[in-house]
């Protein structure tokens, strides 16, 4: 099995390339799960993560950071969706660099083309339907996330010619890994 660095598992480990099961219940086990989740991501250099990332082969993702100019340009300060579902793709595409928290022994970022909005239904906490409907950064990260969940990574979507590996954290300057 491949390593944890910092409780989030890294690339290598089975459980990154498995389809997540859904979420049967959202009961005091699954709500604990994305607590943990979100106790990982906070402080990290991340705003998003997904079950398989910790180990646990379960749709549930957590969208936050506790970076002030991130949360702004998400929009959001906390978001834990239970069955993520992507249902409709805005056709203008965006490409950016991605990087992602399971990629960090090494650390590898590249560039990813995504579509710049995206609606997306899901179950809250609260075990209620919600919709969201995200563009730009946000957009981004549900795509990112919600492809953990069906065993893809942003390497598989990323322009081969520019994943590389971030030699000196110095060289990194604001980026963040989704």
């Amino acid at each position: 099995m491949a390593k944890k660095i910092k409780g989030i598992v890294q690339v290598g480990d089975p459980v990154l390339r498995q389809k997540a099961k859904p979420v049967l219940q959202i009961g005091k086990k699954e709500k604990n799960l994305a607590q943990r989740m979100k106790k990982l991501l906070l402080g990290s250099n991340g705003i998003g993560l997904a079950a398989p990332q910790v180990g646990v082969s379960q749709q549930i993702v957590v969208i936050g950071t506790d970076n002030k100019k991130w949360q702004k340009e998400i929009g959001i300060e906390w978001l834990a969706l239970f069955n993520p579902e992507i249902v409709s793709y805005s056709s203008q595409k965006v490409v950016m660099q991605e990087g992602c928290l399971s990629f960090m022994d090494p650390e590898i970022v590249a560039e990813v083309e995504r579509p710049l909005a995206v609606k997306v239904k899901a179950l809250d906490e609260q075990d209620r339907k919600t919709i969201i409907k995200a563009e730009g950064l946000l957009a981004r990260v549900l795509q990112h996330e919600i492809d953990h969940l069906k065993g893809v990574l942003f390497t598989d979507r990323a322009n081969p010619k520019t994943i590389k590996v971030v030699k000196e954290k110095a060289n990194k300057g604001e980026g963040i890994s989704i």
